[in-house]
């Protein structure tokens, strides 16, 4: 945590831009950090880590300072790691450090100061997003999964494959599912700057052989020779379909007709890993 200088911060949005240029993820977008916003409870923690605050204050200012914060925050801005997991079941995780921004006036005998404190508060808390519930969110079927509880902030399934119940903020849950009826999985992804980029292609392969396999009760889909309605439709459900087709159209020289659909999706998608 450090004394940065006297910020003029407008609201939460200056500072999210503060703490994205102080740490160097500015390819982060202000909508993927809006993700999380709710989920933080800002006053209780905000009190938890006043003796912390205090602190920075005497050692940079001395013991005999008076202070207080300006009339707008402080804000506690949450700064996400994403990383994938496949193994035992398919996971985007999302690890928050919560990050203080706190513009102050400080009192000593002789001067008036105004400075801003800026950085991380508190152990970083993780998000687990499963593929299957992604998979869910997209196709507008949460139901399939028994509900354990329910507080008003947060929900609580049960999902096959992980051995404790998931826990979700409703608020993320909600702004999820509204952002992927306008925006494909890969654009929603791209929000988290070079790390959302470089994942993408592992959670859209897995996307994809969620949303085929199985679906035929002979040979699954995903198994099938390759057709362009298949391939462009698993395509377009995630890149969106200006996307997909220039994706399909590049790669089409590199199809052969003995692939099957998941084959072909592997070579597409090995072709973005590449570019990112």
């Amino acid at each position: 945590m450090r004394f940065i200088g006297d910020e003029d911060i407008r609201g939460i949005d200056g500072a999210i831009a503060l703490v994205l240029k102080e740490t160097g993820r500015q390819d982060v977008s202000r909508e993927a950090i809006g993700f999380f916003l709710e989920s933080v409870d800002a006053p209780g923690l905000l009190r938890e880590e006043e003796k912390v605050i205090k602190s920075e204050v005497h050692q940079h200012y001395g013991r005999n300072v008076r202070w207080r914060y300006s009339s707008q925050g402080p804000w506690l801005v949450p700064l996400p790691q994403l990383r994938y997991d496949a193994i035992p079941v398919p996971i985007l995780s999302f690890s928050m450090q919560l990050y203080l921004i706190a513009v102050m006036t400080i009192w000593d005998r002789d001067y008036r100061h105004y400075d801003t404190l800026l950085g991380p508060v508190g152990k970083p808390y993780k998000l687990t997003l499963p593929m299957v519930f992604l998979q869910a969110i997209l196709e507008e079927s949460l139901g399939r999964f028994p509900l354990v509880s329910k507080d008003g902030i947060s929900t609580t399934w049960n999902v096959p494959g992980l051995n404790e119940a998931l826990t979700l903020p409703d608020d993320f849950v909600a702004r999820l599912s509204s952002t992927l009826k306008r925006k494909s999985v890969v654009s929603w992804l791209q929000g988290f700057g070079v790390q959302g980029r470089k994942l993408a292609p592992q959670v859209a392969g897995c996307l994809l052989g969620l949303l085929f396999g199985g679906k035929s009760k002979d040979l699954p889909i995903i198994e099938q020779s390759w057709s362009k309605e298949i391939v462009m439709a698993g395509l377009t459900k995630l890149y969106g379909e200006q996307k997909a087709r220039a994706m399909f159209n590049r790669e089409l020289p590199n199809l052969s007709p003995a692939m099957t659909n998941e084959d072909a999706l592997k070579t597409i998608l090995q072709s973005i890993g590449r570019e990112g």
